[in-house]
């Protein structure tokens, strides 16, 4: 089986229309590496995280130091940090943010005052 029939059986085995638009926008990035993918993506998303930054008043965490992880921050006034499993990206700054391990994550960000985005594989 070529690439193109593996994309092509992997969308069709997709459930939901929401998930195939997303899978669309990630594999266009991915192949790509334009950014706009990632901005409509996260456009379309955008209600959603508005109401999360006023649930949370603006205080939170991005797990993901990378595109996403950028494209999400557009949205947020009240960026704590980024979180990165990363070891290289650890203890380094991200768009002048402090860039921490997740271990710090679950033990020094217990706060419930404090929203967490997650970036996993591309997925918010």
């Amino acid at each position: 089986m070529n690439f193109t029939q593996q994309i092509s059986q992997i969308h069709q085995n997709i459930d939901d229309e929401l998930s195939k638009r997303v899978f669309e926008w990630l594999l266009l990035y991915r192949l790509t590496g334009d950014n706009n993918y990632v901005r409509s993506m996260v456009s379309f998303f955008y209600s959603d995280f508005k109401a999360f930054a006023e649930e949370y008043n603006d205080r939170i965490i991005i797990y993901g130091a990378g595109n996403m992880g950028l494209a999400c921050s557009l949205y947020f006034n009240r960026i704590i940090a980024f979180c990165d499993s990363n070891a290289d990206k650890q203890d380094g700054l991200y768009l002048g943010y402090p860039v921490i391990s997740p271990e710090i994550l679950k033990t020094k960000y217990k706060s419930p005052n404090l929203g967490v985005i997650v970036e996993y594989g591309g997925f918010i």
